[in-house]
């Protein structure tokens, strides 16, 4: 009870899932544990705590990661940095096994008591390639919430056996939205949601084939909005074909969406909506093996739905599938979807029920066949 912030991440050998949990023998309620546990065929093995700590940015979208590089296991989370409600740093581990883990210092390399998070890992050759919002150029405490009014900025580090120099690859994104990234035949590319000074805030590529230093807009949906809608994009690939969602509320183009991209995200193709106003957002993607995506989202159908759905190139698409009733408010956090490996179109879903009744994590696998049920 009480656990939020699932993450998944898939190897060869199977799946892992990370969470938050609340340390209920402790007499300070902030204190969780940061939890892993690995899928084995249907089972959950015991967990792994890999760090316990009473100063956790414990939130329900900005959420700790996990990812493997093809020789270690690595996580991330975020743990406050001074008294503002909003100062928090990324703090990084590794795992040789997933078992035992070691503290590698923190992902972001400055010491301002400002906002880091919303990261992504991605595998780059022999290391991993990071994203993260990091809001180093934010003056503290401008407003009531302790928000600076400085621009959040994207930025990128490569981790292996130590932490690398980051730089900065947009001087201005939505400061609370979930980055999202994958690895191309062309090298890593990760998805973020832009500002501009106008205040649209659509969907952005950036590419490291070009240093990411020409953004691609994903589809220019001109959602115009003065304040950030907590709300991500998912994106992933096989080799230069890119899948990508996104939710928005543009007039007129509500919903949740997803295109293609042949070219390893250099263009996409004309959007498809898969859900209209029904639709809160929240998504995860991910690519299956004949080249479709499979797509998950919050819904407020019945009162709040967890739906999958999925999608060709060609627009074509399969029937919408209910996972879940789940509660439509922050406290459900973010699903998450993953492709079993070697199950052909099995997934995993991941996600945290919030019901009147019961609080905590769920995990179901699932067919996703167009006319299939979980």
């Amino acid at each position: 009870p009480g656990s939020l912030a699932p993450f998944l991440a898939t190897t060869e050998d199977g799946a892992m899932l990370s969470w938050l949990e609340p340390v209920a023998s402790s007499p300070d309620t902030k204190t969780y544990r940061l939890q892993v546990a690995r899928l084995d065929g249907s089972t959950w093995s015991d967990p792994v705590t890999i760090v316990q700590r009473s100063d956790f940015f414990a939130n329900w979208a900005d959420v700790p990661t996990i990812s493997h590089d093809g020789t270690r296991w690595l996580a991330t989370w975020l743990q406050m940095s001074g008294p503002g409600t909003y100062s928090y740093d990324i703090a990084v581990a590794n795992s040789p096994d997933g078992l035992s883990w070691t503290h590698m210092g923190t992902l972001n390399d400055d010491r301002t008591m400002t906002e880091h998070g919303f990261v992504s890992l991605v595998p780059d050759g022999d290391a991993t390639r990071a994203f993260w919002l990091d809001g180093r150029e934010m003056s503290a405490g401008s407003d009531s919430h302790g928000h600076g009014s400085g621009a959040m900025t994207l930025r990128t580090a490569l981790i292996s056996d130590t932490i690398g120099e980051s730089s900065v690859i947009d001087e201005m994104v939505c400061e609370c939205c979930p980055t999202s990234a994958t690895m191309t035949a062309e090298g890593p590319i990760v998805l973020v949601r832009n500002r501009t000074g106008e205040e649209v805030r659509d969907i952005e590529c950036l590419r490291s084939q070009d240093d990411f230093s020409s953004p691609v807009m994903v589809y220019e949906d001109n959602w115009t909005i003065a304040g950030c809608p907590v709300n991500g994009p998912a994106v992933e690939a096989k080799d230069n074909l890119v899948a990508a969602a996104w939710y928005t509320a543009a007039p007129e183009r509500t919903g949740v969406w997803a295109t293609f991209s042949d070219d390893a995200g250099a263009t996409f193709g004309t959007p498809i909506q898969l859900d209209g106003e029904d639709a809160i957002g929240r998504v995860d993607l991910v690519m299956l093996e004949d080249g479709r995506a499979a797509i998950c989202w919050l819904s407020r159908r019945e009162e709040g739905s967890l739906l999958l759905r999925t999608v060709h190139r060609d627009g074509r698409m399969g029937k919408v599938q209910s996972l879940a009733s789940i509660d439509p408010g922050r406290r459900s956090g973010v699903p998450r979807l993953a492709a079993l490996p070697g199950t052909g179109d099995r997934l995993l879903a991941a996600w945290t029920s919030a019901g009147d009744e019961s609080h905590g994590l769920q995990t179901a696998i699932v067919d996703a066949g167009p006319d299939a049920t979980p």
